[in-house]
């Protein structure tokens, strides 16, 4: 017979009491922490009363609604709420399960008996954190060779706590990775946002300044605003924008609120409520952006991001007929703060708010377009590298999205007679030609290397290239048709992206044609003299659109690459006349030149002074060479 067995004693269970809504210290045992921090495996820290220093700082309700039921008459089912509700903090049973981590406040209970594969249990996915709209807060993206390594951040909540035990930052996840090299968990900074003092002064001022300068006109301005240049640049998160305004413009950063001030004022002509000549300035406007600007990109955000991008269409000085520096040097700040906001990472599977999402997206892809075309505008190498974004493609739902304007601010933005969808496709269509821009541009940078590409290389490059630029007119969507085709008003704003598609195969045909040279002019098997008469096909298509833009087209917004690109369609017919060697295509060149010339001073006759800022740097040089081309065809005449 069997010994008989003592009985088993139970355990004791010690159970510290805790407390809600007293002074706590970070790790206090004593005091219960908020469910955010705890959820959050954040610092719980409060001086005197709550809320916390993270909820007070992100304005978020600090509340301990949870509690944990230690009598024994618990319920099995009670007990099991409460613990797939909880971040366990202290000892679990870990006989028949195992709980981590996974995503970001998500609870995985992997069970042993199922063959430890894991399965959600819990609450699910925590609240999408908020990047954007944190009070006193601003997220900086961190890349994988950031200050601290992603699969280590991913293991454990961080923050930087100052001197005085205040949190100055905190790290989130809004990604997990999927456990391997090529794809690491994704963290945000969240930065506390202080400014200097002399800097939130001088923000303060250039606010005070611009109010005080278009009051009362600051509602036409934004109609304006959204009428004429929003259509074409569509970079605006229209709904939210009208709604920060509505509600309290001063909260809109600045450089944004100024831009839209300062890009309407080109068309103030066009309102009717006002009378006589806009009482300001642009460039008083543009001076208090961009001093601002440059104040508030110590924390880059989406909305002094959008003020950038729309700060590179001011009107030029009259004086230019080079492009400014300047202009290029404000693209590449735009791309610099993107990168830090990490646009370039594709933000579909992060958790986040939607609109967040599609904001990212919409506002990398417009950064991308302004990076191409200030590259091409300059010839200078771009700096957004084809393998280092991954961002899906935009959509025209993407663009779409917020566009509707509620009925209680038809004033400030009332819905066009046109549909929205031609701003959203003409956009799309921008992105990809951009796109294509910049496979043109890298191409014609590798001559100036010592390592060219390889000869199938570039050929399979060019051949990708040749067939998008054939293609592209025949995938255009029907509304985006030039403004030939139609007086319609939805075909208006279409020519500054025709006349940037000219520009791109002018690019591309000047790749095709190099290298243009004497020997070159005089060898009839070089690529200047096999692509000679598809360059003048081209050349003859840029002249005819030209001669058909008329006074409505040319009062349009066009945007500040629209003089880089007729400069490089004006000096393709130049490189055309004096390249020619059949004396057919001397004349043609000729012919093509001199219909340019009439075109243009048939928009000069009709430009106002801001449309002439347009034209006069392509008329200038095509005046210059009609004065020098006397001595050229004489000098031809000695030659032959």
């Amino acid at each position: 017979m069997e010994a008989e067995q003592p009985p088993r004693r139970s355990r004791r269970k010690f159970v510290t009491a805790s407390t809600f809504g007293g002074p706590r210290e970070w790790r206090s045992k004593k005091s219960r922490a908020c469910d955010v921090c705890r959820r959050r495996k954040t610092a719980c820290v409060i001086k005197t009363n709550p809320p916390c220093q993270y909820c007070r700082k992100m304005s978020l309700s600090c509340q301990s609604l949870t509690q944990l039921n230690n009598s024994p008459q618990s319920s099995p089912s009670q007990s099991s709420s409460v613990y797939s509700n909880v971040t366990p903090e202290g000892y679990r049973d870990a006989s028949n399960t195992l709980i981590s981590k996974w995503p970001s406040g998500t609870q995985v209970i992997m069970s042993q008996s199922a063959g430890g594969k894991p399965s959600l249990a819990g609450s699910g996915m925590e609240s999408p954190c908020a990047l954007e709209d944190n009070v006193g807060r601003n997220a900086t993206y961190m890349s994988p060779a950031a200050e601290q390594d992603p699969e280590l951040l991913a293991s454990f909540r961080s923050s930087i706590l100052s001197e005085l035990d205040e949190e100055e930052a905190e790290i989130v996840q809004v990604h997990p990775g999927v456990w391997n090299p090529h794809c690491a968990p994704v963290h945000f900074n969240l930065v506390l946002e202080d400014f200097p003092a002399a800097d939130d002064a001088a923000r303060q001022f250039a606010s005070d300044t611009i109010e005080s300068k278009i009051a009362p006109y600051g509602p036409t301005l934004v109609r304006l605003f959204f009428q004429h240049v929003h259509p074409t640049w569509p970079v605006l998160m229209k709904g939210r924008f009208l709604r920060q305004y509505c509600r309290d413009k001063n909260q809109i950063p600045t450089s944004l609120r100024g831009a839209v001030y300062a890009l309407a004022l080109t068309f103030w002509k066009h309102e009717p409520s006002v009378n006589g000549p806009c009482p300001f300035q642009q460039h008083e406007l543009e001076t208090l952006c961009l001093d601002s600007l440059r104040r508030e990109l110590i924390a880059p955000n989406l909305a002094n991001l959008q003020g950038c991008l729309l700060l590179l269409h001011i009107t030029p000085p009259s004086i230019d007929t080079v492009e400014s520096s300047a202009r290029l040097m404000l693209a590449t700040q735009a791309t610099t703060a993107a990168y830090r906001m990490g646009l370039h990472r594709d933000p579909d599977g992060w958790n986040i708010a939607s609109w967040e999402k599609i904001a990212r997206k919409k506002l990398w892809w417009a950064t991308y377009v302004a990076d191409a075309l200030a590259a091409q505008a300059f010839g200078t190498p771009y700096h957004i590298q084809a393998d280092v974004y991954s961002t899906s493609s935009i959509e025209i739902d993407d663009v779409l999205f917020d566009e509707d304007v509620p009925s209680h601010l038809q004033h400030l933005a009332s819905e066009d007679t046109t549909s929205k969808l031609e701003p959203a496709a003409r956009f799309v269509a921008t992105v990809n030609l951009a796109r294509i821009s910049r496979q043109i541009l890298h191409l014609s940078l590798k001559r100036d290397i010592p390592m060219p590409l390889a000869v199938e290389d570039m050929q399979r490059l060019l051949d990708g290239i040749k067939h998008e630029l054939e293609y592209w007119h025949k995938i255009l969507p029907g509304c985006l048709g030039s403004c030939a085709v139609s007086e319609d008003e939805i075909y208006r704003n279409n020519a500054p992206l025709h006349l940037a598609f000219h520009a791109t195969q002018t690019m591309f045909l000047r790749v095709l044609m190099a290298p243009a040279t004497t020997a070159a002019k005089a060898n009839p098997h070089s690529p200047l003299r096999r692509w000679f008469k598809k360059a003048l096909q081209s050349a003859e298509s840029f002249v005819r659109f030209i001669s058909k833009i008329g006074a409505e087209e040319l009062d349009g917004f066009w945007g500040c690459y629209a003089r880089s690109q007729l400069n490089i369609c004006g000096n393709f017919l130049i490189y055309l006349f004096l390249l020619a060697s059949e004396p057919e295509d001397v004349a043609a060149a000729y012919r093509l030149l001199e219909k340019f010339h009439v075109s243009l001073q048939k928009l000069n006759n009709m430009a106002d002074m801001t449309s002439r800022l347009l034209i006069r740097p392509v008329a200038l040089r095509i005046d210059s060479f009609f004065i020098h081309a006397p001595q050229i065809v004489r000098q031809r005449s000695i030659e032959s």
